[in-house]
């Protein structure tokens, strides 16, 4: 799996739950690009969850429709895995060579991912050393299934697309979330449709990844439940009121808080998590992406709750969008973490 590798010019490509998001950019300096092309496309939940050739076909068919009508000529892309499909963590090991620690890590991988080595692309990166153990380094160790991945990039490159790098989009929206030059502590949360990603990262480095399997649709089906409303409806109040106790009687607010804490409940697991691992550490900030910059008055119940500043982070906040570009996806900007991410990656 070429996870962590070399980089050209290439457009990014994030197959969503429910949309395709294509993104090309070019750097302007430090830290700093352009967009050239954005595109999105909303595609059936059916057709991208479905591994079967006929919904490989109509997948394929949408990805190509999304580059068309962005207006992209590129095509190298990079493409993200979805967390569901992806697995990170971080191991610490002796000071070594490359081939030492790939000599290691290729006979005793077994001990760190949940699936069957031989089923299993693998790679890993290190990030330097441990923080409490100046002796060892802390590898990023990541891994999806071999078929999954495979069936993927064939896919893709039978559309005339060539896959250049694959990426777990937990990795990815931490470029969009961070300075390249952060030195401090932040857990960067990104609610999607069905999951969340959660990373907490010691400047931009990632230090602890996971996914909590609780989404946008998670809080849409609460609502649609407590108020006996379609799931439409339950939506619309949930990104209209969100946690504002005074709307509509409070009736959103208190069907809500049960989901909402069990929430904030698995962060301040994340981050005691990380505290028991490094000795004084302290997480300075919470940055909130997805569908966590849409509900109302959420950020600020996470932060009340963890006792943790939390700050809505517009993925875009290190790209200059032309006017034009900007109004069209002001409905989505939001989702583009990962995309973004993507497209932000340089060669190192």
């Amino acid at each position: 799996m070429r996870i962590f590798k070399g980089m050209g010019d290439y457009f990014a490509l994030d197959i969503g739950t429910k949309a395709i998001r294509v993104v090309q950019l070019t750097p302007q300096g430090d830290d700093s690009w352009s967009l050239l092309h954005a595109g999105y496309m909303a595609v059936d939940p059916k057709i991208i969850a479905s591994d079967s050739d006929e919904s490989r076909k109509k997948l394929g068919q949408a990805i190509k429709s999304a580059v068309v009508q962005a207006g992209i000529s590129a095509t190298n892309c990079v493409i993200g895995i979805e967390s569901s499909r992806s697995f990170v963590t971080m191991i610490q090991l002796p000071k070594m060579t490359d081939s030492e620690r790939s000599s290691i890590l290729k006979y005793q991988a077994d001990k760190y991912i949940p699936i069957p080595v031989d089923d299993a692309k693998i790679d890993w990166v290190v990030l330097g050393d441990s923080p409490d153990n100046p002796q060892q380094d802390e590898v990023m160790l990541a891994s999806v299934t071999q078929d999954y991945i495979e069936g993927l990039v064939d896919m893709i490159d039978s559309l005339g697309f060539n896959v250049i790098a694959v990426e777990p989009n937990s990795i990815s929206m931490l470029r969009a979330a961070l300075a390249a030059n952060s030195t401090s502590t932040n857990m960067v949360i990104n609610v999607g449709e069905r999951s969340t990603d959660v990373v907490i990262a010691i400047g931009s480095s990632p230090r602890l990844v996971r996914t909590l399997p609780i989404g946008l649709q998670s809080f849409v089906r609460t609502i649609s439940q407590g108020l006996n409303v379609k799931d439409d409806q339950a939506q619309q109040f949930l990104l209209k009121f969100g946690l504002e106790k005074t709307r509509l009687d409070g009736q959103v607010y208190s069907t809500l808080i049960p989901a909402i804490d069990g929430f904030v409940s698995d962060l301040k697991k994340s981050v005691s998590f990380l505290e028991s691992r490094y000795s004084n550490l302290k997480i300075d900030s919470i940055l909130a992406m997805g569908f966590a910059a849409t509900i109302p008055l959420f950020s600020e119940y996470i932060s009340e709750n963890t006792g943790i500043p939390v700050q809505i982070t517009n993925p875009w906040q290190k790209v200059r969008v032309p006017d034009s570009e900007r109004a069209s996806m002001a409905a989505v900007e939001y989702e583009y973490a990962t995309a973004v991410g993507l497209a932000q990656r340089v060669e190192k």
